[in-house]
């Protein structure tokens, strides 16, 4: 993976989402802030099998 593969996108309440192009695994992302600094938290969760096969086959095509 390259860092180009990696997005931080925004749902519509505002939180946090991380999009990795062909990743098989889920992502979840804190972002907080405080004057100058930024501090970011990235969880990586396996999929199941079933899971992966399904990522695999209904991947959400990229635009």
């Amino acid at each position: 993976m390259h860092w180009h593969d990696i997005e931080i996108l925004n749902e519509d309440n505002g939180r946090p989402i991380m999009r990795v192009k062909d990743f098989p695994y889920t992502t979840h992302v804190a972002i907080t802030h405080s004057g100058d600094y930024v501090n970011t938290m990235v969880v990586i969760e396996k999929l199941s099998l079933w899971h992966s096969i399904m990522h695999y086959l209904f991947k959400k095509r990229e635009v």
